[in-house]
């Protein structure tokens, strides 16, 4: 089978419909940790069951028909047994006993000691039929039905107590122990559906990694697991410091200089826009202190203004008219004048008895 048509089988169990379901029987057996086959039991419909139990069964059957499932032979003693539950619907409790039977002795042989709950579900599939492209699926329109039965093979596990009723007793009380079906850890499709028909001599088979029964079971073991190789995380490299050896032949590390923390880069101030131009985007004045900006946009207009107002005073002066100082003028006899320093200034001193001032 490949995985196209392991899907196919898988997609009928994904969701359990009451209508138009064509489940057959359905029979089932405990296996305890000592290997003893206990609480066996068939019934030919499913549908009877509750319809908890029958998603929960619709559930696990979909989990056993898994990807990681493979197409194996098996010997003809598997066979003949297989095929007598087949032909029955899976609802035949005598052949599921003998089945577990045989599950319970694969067990013991892997050493597992846990108890284990073995399901048994019989189907007819009706296969529609399939273009040539093997892409188009026509629904209604099958030249083959497919009957086959799925065995189901889940560990059961021992929960806490709980507080329940007893009917036998009719009172309530705490039940010493709470037994739960877990998710399938191996199990099989018989007959195999290969190239979407049946193969009576093949199973589909589904097990864990801890778990394969295939030897004791069908005689033949089971190819290996692929094996999924995890990605490595990505680690920053370390580098490790050089080693040197000098000439005394004595080997020491290099002790490693600390790292030198690069100066921030300040980049180049350009000139701000103006807030009241309307030139400025969202983006530019996203993060900036608009109040701080207006103030200092304020201060700038101020001292422009004073330094207007102190031009214009200096051309004022420039415009007004020069006071002249006063001449004195001398007249009558000049010959006693004398030319004299007073407090570093050359000065004139005229004989007032001698000149007339103006």
């Amino acid at each position: 089978m490949d995985r196209s048509e392991i899907m196919e089988l898988r997609k009928l169990f994904r969701t359990y419909r009451e209508d138009g379901c064509p489940v057959g029987g359905f029979s089932g057996a405990f296996i305890d940790s000592e290997g003893d086959i206990r609480g066996a039991f068939g019934i030919e419909s499913f549908h009877n069951k509750e319809d908890a139990v029958k998603k929960r069964i619709f559930t696990i059957a979909s989990k056993t028909i898994s990807n990681n499932a493979v197409s194996m032979e098996i010997n003809r003693e598997a066979a003949d047994l297989f095929e007598k539950i087949r032909a029955t619907g899976g609802s035949n409790k005598e052949l599921t006993e003998e089945l577990s039977s045989r599950i319970s002795d694969a067990i013991k042989e892997i050493g597992a000691d846990n108890t284990y709950a073995v399901n048994v579900l019989g189907y007819t599939y009706d296969v529609p039929f399939k273009t040539t492209d093997h892409k188009t699926i026509i629904d209604g329109v099958s030249d083959e039905v497919f009957s086959f039965f799925v065995c189901m093979i889940s560990p059961v596990v021992t929960g806490k107590p709980s507080y329940g009723y007893f009917p036998e007793d009719m009172e309530f009380g705490m039940n010493p122990i709470l037994l739960s079906v877990n998710n399938p850890i191996a199990g099989f499709v018989y007959p195999d559906f290969t190239d979407r028909t049946s193969n009576m001599d093949s199973v589909l088979y589904f097990r864990t990694a801890k778990f394969d029964i295939s030897a004791s079971l069908f005689g033949i073991d089971a190819p290996p697991l692929p094996v999924t190789e995890r990605k490595p995380r990505k680690t920053a490299a370390v580098q490790e410091p050089e080693t040197v050896i000098p000439a005394t032949g004595e080997i020491y590390e290099v002790p490693q200089e600390p790292p030198v923390e690069e100066e921030d880069r300040k980049e180049p101030e350009t000139a701000i826009p103006s807030l009241d131009s309307g030139s400025m985007s969202l983006e530019e004045v996203r993060g900036r202190d608009i109040a701080s900006e207006r103030r200092e946009e304020e201060e700038f207009r101020e001292k422009a203004e004073a330094g207007k107002e102190e031009k214009d005073t200096d051309k004022e002066e420039l415009s007004a008219p020069v006071k002249r100082k006063r001449r004195v003028r001398i007249s009558g006899a000049t010959d006693g004048l004398k030319r004299q320093m007073v407090d570093g200034v050359m000065c004139i001193i005229v004989p007032v008895s001698d000149a007339d001032i103006e």
